[in-house]
């Protein structure tokens, strides 16, 4: 999550899915390929696999990256925090497993903000931090934290913050963001679905 650390952190899927001159067979058989990969993926984390596994089929996905510049965009939105390495992450999951961890990130307005405890939990505390960003190529951000807020029954309690890292975007579609960043922590995320009511 990268609260106080060097750690993590309208979707718009910009340009080709593939070569306009690749074959229509080869494009199926991609699509394909990809989707295997990404339930193999999703699969493990849902399964507890070992670390080694779902970095392996996180590798694999990869491959299968369908955007050439996640940072023209596709980034955009709020993403679930679905599987983490870092240590922060897995405190938190120990201590308050069915606390949510989101990661919102906003390109235009060069802002990312990382929040344990959403809105919809109802629950008594919520931590909220957020960093200015920059892109710094096709996949990569750089963050540095600005602040850090503890939310206690709709009251903010400004908290120490520090650290600034890098975040490579390195797959992301229409629903699912693969990340690997400064520390060498690997992130996975679902992006979150608004329902209207």
């Amino acid at each position: 999550l990268g609260i106080g650390s060097a750690g993590y952190l309208a979707t718009r899927i910009p340009r080709n899915l593939g070569n306009d001159d690749e074959p229509r067979s080869g494009k199926m058989t991609s699509a394909i390929l990809r989707r295997e990969a990404k339930e193999r993926l999703f699969g493990l984390i849902d399964s507890s696999a070992s670390d080694a596994e779902i970095d392996t089929a996180a590798a694999e996905l990869e491959g299968y990256n369908p955007v050439d510049s996640p940072t023209d965009g596709a980034i955009d939105g709020k993403w679930i925090l679905q599987y983490s390495t870092e240590g922060l992450v897995r405190n938190v999951r120990r201590l308050a497993p069915k606390a949510g961890i989101s990661q919102e990130i906003d390109l235009e307005a060069g802002i990312v903000t990382n929040q344990i405890g959403q809105e919809e939990d109802d629950g008594p505390l919520r931590l909220q931090a957020q960093a200015s960003l920059k892109i710094q190529g096709e996949n990569r951000i750089f963050f540095k934290f600005d602040n850090f807020n503890a939310v206690i029954g709709g009251f903010q309690v400004p908290l120490p913050v520090q650290g600034a890292g890098w975040s490579d975007t390195v797959y992301v579609d229409e629903d699912s963001r693969v990340v690997r960043n400064s520390l060498g922590d690997l992130l996975i995320y679902k992006k979150s679905v608004t329902i209207d009511r």
